[in-house]
């Protein structure tokens, strides 16, 4: 996984992506859907997939170390101080010690009560997912165990005569071999549906906790960008 920032260097040219163009172009939903994952957006391939530049051009660069902005291009350092990668999370070492410290503990507010509430969520969908697998164990024992004791007889008394058996033990078997599985069919399809029924409602569950979450979250992250544009509020070393 590429850190934040990355880019290419291509000659004199620096490649790297903003919020604005990940998050407010076309070209960026494509690439979001292309990544897949946030942690990708602005990593090397989603460079090189927004700008059309092949595997072999240009050489991959990141910075994560914010503490001084000569880690990065110049290009790149303007766009931070503007506030143009909007949209991510922002740095620590940019900001003065006081925002700093509040932007982690609203962040973590953020987070813990994210995790509070999803641990309801997560522990009805578990408890029953954990009754689902227990009932379709359950019946598909019985199954299995009515299979085994009508084959044991029929496995017995062919092995005691396999020579005088063998011309019927393979149509006697297979009709106990047919029944199991004409017997399991709707079982196996039972467990399928109750399965994905309950994985449905789960992610239904799920998505205005997240919804909520990311909106919080954009909201955050944005306001203190806001404020790392003002000069007085970032560590001198930016101003």
């Amino acid at each position: 996984m590429c850190e934040f920032v990355s880019w290419i260097e291509k000659g004199k040219k620096i490649y790297f992506l903003t919020g604005e163009q990940v998050f407010h172009t076309d070209k960026g939903q494509s690439l979001r859907t292309w990544c897949g994952s946030v942690d990708d957006y602005v990593g090397h391939g989603a460079i090189r997939y927004f700008y059309g530049l092949e595997q072999d051009e240009g050489v991959n660069k990141e910075g994560t170390t914010f503490s001084r902005p000569d880690s990065f291009p110049e290009v790149i350092v303007s766009a931070l101080k503007r506030g143009d990668f909007k949209g991510f999370p922002l740095p620590r070492g940019l900001l003065k010690k006081l925002l700093d410290d509040k932007y982690q503990a609203d962040r973590k507010l953020l987070e813990d009560k994210y995790w509070a509430d999803l641990k309801p969520l997560d522990d009805k969908y578990w408890a029953d997912r954990k009754l689902l697998e227990d009932t379709y164990g359950a019946d598909r024992k019985l199954l299995d165990d009515k299979y085994w004791a009508d084959r044991k007889p029929l496995d017995d008394k062919y092995w005691a005569d396999p020579k005088l058996l063998e011309d019927t033990y393979g149509a006697d078997r297979k009709l106990l071999d047919d029944k199991y599985w004409a017997d399991l069919k709707p079982l196996d399809d039972k467990y399928g549906a109750d399965h994905k029924f309950l994985d449905d409602k789960y992610w239904a569950d799920l998505k205005p906790l997240d919804d909520k979450y990311w909106a919080d979250r954009k909201l955050l992250e944005d306001t203190y960008w806001d404020l790392f544009t003002i000069p007085e509020n970032r560590v001198k070393a930016w101003r």
